[in-house]
């Protein structure tokens, strides 16, 4: 039902069939001539702007009001003040160039044009309010965009070329569709209250965070190194997502109406989508194929204005980094949580499957793994659902790429960048030698060593001849007798005292 709302919407702005809506309809705020002054415009360069824009007139009627377009060159209006806007109640088309600014509030913008769009189920006419397309060319300071105030029909912003480190858009009432293309932002915010209809950012390439979580039916991500989405999948239809550095695996797995997703340039081992969209996703692998931007008109409708300049590119291979184990002559390399059973080797290839997650290589030299691994089902031309690899198809590719074109609509090839380690080898570990046990050796007792008794001087035997004993000197007697003398009086002294002793 939304693209034959959108596709109606399509044919009445280009054959110009659009029916008035009935009085009843809208809240159209119906005024009568407004006078151009400090009161109604206050800021001085958007009062001029509004003077030079219709003729130099300062009074403006109805007519004048009922104005659908305005274009404004900061340059030559330096508008900081956009009070006055809310005038103009059917714009449909707001262009800012060159705005230097850093915070732009637009609040008091306003539109409730409609057109008729068919017939509700009841029978009464559908009318669809005029988005009111906001495109800021050239924003270079630009980090803050608000509208604080509900502006009846939804917005479309449109941001090119700001330069600031943070941009804020999650200030937008009623902000339906947001393009930000050629920023430098690092982190973008959104507001994640709302539900997008379409959501397209590229060529950001310092962009790594977004701010709150992504609700959209239409997304598109192109040159932009974020890792991380953090994206709800249940109402998205289609899916561009270019030269990134994602690699969730599971991003896509409950995606359950999603019907055209291109991929190409990114960090994914596998990539799996849901299985009740599997049969009827229109489905292509950009991976080193040539990729033109508005490749997307057909379903998202974008103006020109968003990808003015922006030529097509070639876009990276999808390769990720993997490590080889080598052990026993082989070289293991494990893909947790992938299914086996969609992986495809190349016919050259002289790695196998080992295991449910584990490719090997049987041989010491280490080469390449590429494989594909199959994303969607083979199209069913009973469905009537898909393009079946016609038009939106890759059709022009890096040269040397080694992935096989006609597996495109329905695999990716995964290309890897294998950094080999090997298993440390245990050297055998040494048993410990046992010492051979002695027996103890029991000290040796020190017999006790017995001091040798003094034996009794023995007077020397006198021989016959007088002369001194073993010698025939006779030098010495003399000294002999006086010894021998002496101990005789000693002995006969001692016996008389014990004799007194006695008699006491």
């Amino acid at each position: 039902m939304k693209k034959i709302l959108a596709a109606l919407m399509v044919f009445t702005l280009m054959t110009g069939f659009v029916q008035d809506e009935p009085t009843e309809v809208g809240t159209q705020i119906q005024q009568n001539e407004i006078v151009v002054d400090q009161t109604t415009f206050p800021d001085e360069a958007f009062r001029n702007y509004v003077i030079d824009e219709f003729n130099g007139r300062t009074t403006l009627g109805q007519h004048d009001l009922a104005t659908e377009y305005l274009s404004i060159d900061y340059s030559v209006y330096p508008v900081n003040d956009f009070t006055g806007i809310e005038h103009f109640t059917k714009i449909k088309k707001l262009e800012i160039y060159d705005y230097q600014g850093t915070v732009m509030d637009l609040t008091g913008l306003q539109s409730t044009n409609s057109f008729w769009a068919g017939y509700n189920p009841d029978g009464t006419p559908l009318y669809l309010g005029y988005p009111i397309e906001v495109i800021l060319f050239e924003a270079p300071n630009l980090h803050t965009i608000q509208v604080t105030e509900d502006p009846g029909n939804k917005i479309e912003l449109t941001i090119r070329g700001s330069k600031a480190a943070t941009l804020d858009a999650s200030q937008v009432l009623g902000l339906k569709d947001l393009f930000v293309v050629r920023s430098d932002a690092s982190t973008l915010k959104v507001n994640e209250g709302i539900q997008h209809l379409r959501f397209v950012l590229k060529d950001m390439p310092n962009l790594v965070n977004i701010e709150g979580k992504l609700h959209a039916e239409e997304l598109m991500i192109v040159n932009a190194p974020i890792a991380n989405l953090n994206i709800d999948v249940e109402n998205l239809y289609t899916f561009d997502l270019i030269n990134t550095n994602v690699s969730d695996s599971e991003l896509l797995a409950n995606a359950h109406n999603l019907e055209w997703l291109l991929v190409g340039g990114n960090k994914f081992s596998y990539l799996n989508v849901s299985e009740a969209a599997s049969t009827r996703v229109d489905y292509h692998d950009y991976s080193a194929a040539y990729y033109d931007y508005p490749l997307m008109y057909d379903f998202l409708f974008l103006a020109e204005d968003v990808t003015d300049g922006t030529p097509g590119m070639y876009v990276n291979t999808n390769k990720i980094a993997l490590t080889a184990k080598k052990a026993d002559g082989m070289y293991t390399v494990k893909v947790d949580n992938i299914d086996m059973e969609r992986v495809l080797l190349p016919e050259d290839s002289k790695w196998e499957i080992l295991d449910e997650n584990t490719f090997v290589l049987k041989q010491d030299t280490l080469e390449e793994l590429n494989y594909y691994y199959r994303v969607v089902d083979p199209f069913s031309i009973e469905t009537g659902m898909n393009c079946g690899g016609g038009f939106h198809g890759p059709s022009q590719f890096i040269p040397d790429y080694k992935g096989h074109a006609g597996l495109r609509n329905t695999h990716k090839f995964i290309m890897t960048e294998l950094t080999p380690v090997e298993d440390p080898k245990e050297e055998p570990k040494e048993e410990p030698k046992e010492e051979p046990k002695e027996d103890p050796k029991e000290d040796p007792k020190e017999e006790p060593k017995q001091e040798p008794k003094e034996q009794p001087i023995k007077a020397p035997s006198i021989a016959v001849t007088s002369k001194a004993p073993d010698t025939a000197d006779y030098t010495n007697m003399s000294y002999y007798y006086a010894l021998l003398a002496i101990s005789l009086v000693s002995v006969a002294a001692l016996s008389a005292k014990k004799v007194l002793k006695t008699k006491e």
